[in-house]
């Protein structure tokens, strides 16, 4: 049987007892949350290899990063654009905006595309969170205008 002394249970004893008691379940509580962990890329070296079955110009993109990863920039970055798993362009940063010209099989084509985004600096890969339609004739952003696309870490 546990007995608990009157003074001790009554009054400011109690309530610090109970306020300690909190604070030990919610700093045992917030040390079990999953950490986010992020990997870590060698630069990627993409590249467009396979010029004889996409022989048309079909697209322009130019595009710029959120505004998040502006700090991060640096003049080794890359970003690639892919249709399923084949690269169609690569581009380097030029005046903070990556320039692109993205090929198609056809001149009917209509593709899904996404964008993949190196940091040079973090060595974090990056992809567009939605897909641009490539298409013969397409213009996605233009140097005055450049589409700035959001970006979801790998």
């Amino acid at each position: 049987m546990i007995t608990i002394n009157k003074t001790f249970a009554s009054g400011s004893h109690l309530k610090q007892l109970l306020v300690l008691t909190a604070i030990v379940v919610v700093a045992v509580m917030s040390g079990c949350r999953k950490k986010e962990v992020i990997t870590k890329y060698d630069n990627p070296n993409w590249q467009f290899t396979d010029t004889l079955s996409y022989t048309y110009i079909s697209a322009t993109a130019v595009i710029a990063l959120p505004d998040n990863l502006q700090p991060y920039i640096d003049e080794h970055d890359q970003m690639a654009v892919f249709v399923g798993d084949v690269c169609r362009g690569v581009a380097n940063l030029e005046d903070g905006l990556f320039n692109f010209s993205i090929p198609t099989a056809n001149a009917e084509e209509e593709s899904q595309a996404y964008f993949r985004y190196w940091s040079n600096r973090t060595g974090y890969m990056y992809q567009s969170a939605e897909p641009v339609v490539v298409k013969s004739d397409a213009r996605i952003g233009t140097t005055a205008q450049p589409k700035q696309i959001t970006l979801t870490v790998l």
